[in-house]
């Protein structure tokens, strides 16, 4: 098999939709909901797409270090302790520290692109 057989697509083709389970998270928002469309990509990294309804969820550790490019919506993320707050729309990259303690919250109905690394 050649490298270019291993080239995959993003896309939100259902077959490949996954629901993340509400015990993942330390809170959440009633009626929090979510699915990723995720790409096989080996044992310590994950990627794909993802998209939201508003609402949020709570980390007291991020599962790994995560880059995200937002594709239409709005979300934030905070700091647990509250002495950060950073919003991110269209167009906007951003990235989340593993281990990070805090909250994500999607503003709006929001879809992104996702590549999650564990360190």
């Amino acid at each position: 098999m050649s490298s270019a057989d291993e080239v995959q697509t993003l896309t939100d083709d259902p077959e490949r939709a996954v629901v993340p389970p509400l015990a993942d998270y330390d809170a959440h928002s009633e009626g929090w909901t979510e699915t990723e469309f995720r790409v096989e990509t080996g044992p310590n990294s994950v990627a794909g797409r993802w998209e939201g309804e508003p609402g949020w969820v709570e980390f007291a550790s991020w599962p790994y270090r995560e880059f995200c490019v937002i594709e239409t919506g709005r979300v934030a993320v905070e700091a647990a302790d509250g002495s950060q707050r950073y919003e991110y729309g269209p167009g906007e990259a951003f990235t989340i520290p593993q281990g990070f303690a805090g909250r994500w919250v999607t503003l709006e109905p929001t879809r992104k692109v996702f590549i999650g690394v564990t360190e």
